[in-house]
């Protein structure tokens, strides 16, 4: 497919034409100021109006997938439009529900459906990282804070190493607390979820 996209990505990218295609309906009856031309250019754009994907992907629709035809619409959207959604469905059914967890590398914090805390070093006050000299600082902050699970992201490109971000000091600082103070991770595709000692 053209571009990289899989075909049923690509129905999404026809919807910045639905507002034209109604003005043009409306000015094609104005134009044609008789029932009969305006009804002409209403069927003539009915086709492109009415065009849906074959999938579930816009479950609003309600559409049924053919792939798919037992799977909710929506729970199909959502996972394939959040690569998140999936993980965090199984992180919410796996752990207590009073749990309480920091994103770390990570800020989309909807569909965890848990207790949680940014552990953004730029975006949040919570947790004082310049002000921390150890892995054990780190853990008693966290501590503190009801902190019982830390939730990892490692293949989001735009929260790795930098300078201005998670600079290598905080991530010396959490890989310490981890790799002391924590349970071997569960891994859910790229998400790795600690739970604290």
């Amino acid at each position: 497919v053209p571009g990289g996209l899989r075909p049923q990505d690509a129905w999404r990218f026809l919807l910045p034409l639905c507002p034209p295609l109604g003005m043009l309906l409306g000015w094609g009856a104005l134009m044609a100021r008789s029932w009969a031309a305006a009804a002409a250019v209403a069927i003539a754009l009915a086709p492109a109006a009415l065009a849906r994907q074959g999938n579930e992907l816009f479950p609003v629709s309600g559409v049924r997938s053919k792939l798919a035809a037992d799977r909710d619409p929506r729970e199909l959207y959502l996972e394939r439009s959040l690569d998140h959604y999936r993980p965090y469905e199984y992180i919410r059914r796996s752990i207590p529900a009073d749990s309480r967890v920091l994103l770390y590398r990570e800020v989309r914090s909807y569909w965890l459906g848990l207790d949680y805390r940014w552990g953004d070093p730029l975006n949040q006050a919570v947790i004082p990282y310049a002000a921390l000299s150890s892995p054990e600082e780190l853990r008693a902050a966290l501590a503190r804070e009801g902190i019982t699970h830390v939730l990892v992201n490692d293949e989001l490109a735009m929260y790795g190493p930098s300078q201005r971000y998670y600079d290598e000091r905080a991530l010396a600082l959490m890989d310490g607390v981890l790799k002391r103070h924590a349970d071997p991770p569960g891994k859910f595709g790229p998400i790795s979820l600690y739970r604290l000692r």
